[in-house]
């Protein structure tokens, strides 16, 4: 069995922009059972917003690899000290993503090819699951392509969505009334970078009290990724 272990509760909330991993996936295995009536379609969105969201997916639309830094900063409402993480992340094209923590401690979770791979220096095993056959982290991996490659008129089912500031353009996200977010997060707001070709920053507001800033850096776009990239264990790249 794949064991989200302890390493990965700790870090594996920076993987999911719209929330951590465990709850995510935990929402994800009851959005998968089958329903007795088809929902509702979300209520029509704002022109403007509209347009906002469409620009971004348009602006979006040409990226094939992404590779930057970024710093996360977790507050947990039952801890006063903030926990602070930094590494790396690449995303190439819709079946490829790697995030490699490389302080304070090291963790990398790598998917390619329909298979997701983690390692933790607390182990040093590699853990692999087959997503081919998973459907609930086929849901889970989704969301995150969805946060991280700006598609995000395919949220507006489960979140209403708010331009709050436009220089550098901000995006709030606030999970419907009933949504399978609504049980575990109060909002998330998506930062964009000043010429909108990528996030700069996301901050997540979970009703636990919760709270995770992720600011991104040194972001390079459309360059061929390394092959080591996509290696789990720190000694192969």
């Amino acid at each position: 069995m794949f064991d989200m272990g302890r390493s990965a509760f700790r870090i594996g909330p920076a993987l999911l922009a719209a929330g951590v991993l465990a709850w995510n996936a935990a929402l994800a295995a009851e959005s998968a059972k089958p329903e007795s009536a088809v929902a509702a379609p979300p209520p029509a969105l704002e022109p403007a917003v509209e347009a906002v969201l469409r620009a971004l997916e348009k602006s979006f639309v040409g990226i094939t690899t992404v590779q930057t830094d970024f710093t996360e900063e977790k507050e947990l409402a039952v801890f006063d000290k903030k926990i602070v993480l930094q590494g790396a992340m690449a995303l190439a094209g819709v079946d490829r993503l790697a995030w490699h923590v490389t302080a304070p401690v090291r963790y990398s979770l790598v998917i390619t090819d329909a298979t997701l791979r983690q390692w933790d220096e607390d182990s040093g095993k590699v853990q692999q699951l087959s997503l081919a056959g998973n459907p609930v982290f086929n849901v889970v991996i989704d969301q995150v392509r969805n946060w991280f490659s700006g598609r995000y008129l395919s949220l507006t089912r489960e979140y209403d969505v708010k331009v709050t500031a436009e220089k550098p353009l901000v995006l709030e996200f606030v999970p419907r009334p009933n949504s399978m977010p609504a049980k575990a997060i109060a909002r998330v707001t998506i930062v964009l970078r000043e010429d909108q070709r990528y996030v700069r920053e996301i901050r997540i507001e979970e009703k636990s009290g919760d709270k995770t800033r992720m600011l991104f850096s040194n972001t390079v776009l459309n360059e061929p990724v390394p092959a080591a990239a996509w290696e789990v264990k720190p000694g192969a790249r």
